[in-house]
């Protein structure tokens, strides 16, 4: 009965590490231009959160967020996504930009244990 108390023990922590380490995310990354281009203003203003920022760099540019929007990208990923992946707030900054049009994409996960 030891044995089989210990052995459930042992299974219920090592589902509950993996369970715990799978689902980390590391999403803060030191972005950093590349060059001085329009766009690539954009882009840091849009990952570092700052609605004003990025308001100011679409303002300068003379392109409206919508055609940002569809037309952007950062780093060969849309706008809204490079925001998703590696920006502050990117929830703000995508409905910012997308004017409510941006949902996200939902990534599903199964988690079995060995």
């Amino acid at each position: 009965m030891k044995l089989f108390t210990t052995l459930a023990t042992v299974a219920t922590i090592s589902f509950a590490m993996v369970s715990s380490v799978s689902g980390v995310e590391i999403t803060s990354a030191k972005l950093t231009a590349g060059d001085k281009s329009t766009s690539t203003k954009i882009c840091m203003s849009a990952a570092s959160g700052s609605r004003i920022a990025l308001l100011k760099s679409v303002e300068q540019s003379g392109y409206s967020r919508q055609y940002i929007y569809k037309n952007l990208a950062c780093n060969e990923l849309p706008v809204t996504d490079f925001v998703a992946q590696y920006g502050k707030s990117p929830e703000k900054i995508n409905a910012m930009l997308s004017r409510g049009q941006y949902k996200g994409q939902v990534t599903i996960q199964d988690v079995v244990a060995p």
